[in-house]
C-alpha cells in the first residue's frame, strides 16, 4: 500500500516513519513549520531521513 507520512523530524515521527517504510511503500514525507522552538533542527532532520530512502 502506498503511504504518505507526516514527519516532524522528532523522535516519535522518525520512529513512525521507519515503521511505515518497513510496512508500506512510502511515496512522500510531509513536514512543516508549526511554530515549535526546534523546527529549525527537526525539519532538516526529517529531510535527511526521507533522502536516505529516496523519498
Amino acid at each position: 500500500m502506498k503511504a504518505v507520512v507526516l514527519l516532524s523530524g522528532g523522535m516519535d515521527s522518525v520512529c513512525a516513519f521507519y515503521q511505515a517504510v518497513k510496512e508500506h511503500e512510502v511515496v512522500a514525507g510531509i513536514s512543516f513549520d508549526y511554530g515549535a522552538k526546534h523546527n529549525h533542527q527537526e525539519i532538516p532532520f526529517a529531510q535527511h531521513h526521507c533522502r536516505m530512502f529516496g523519498i
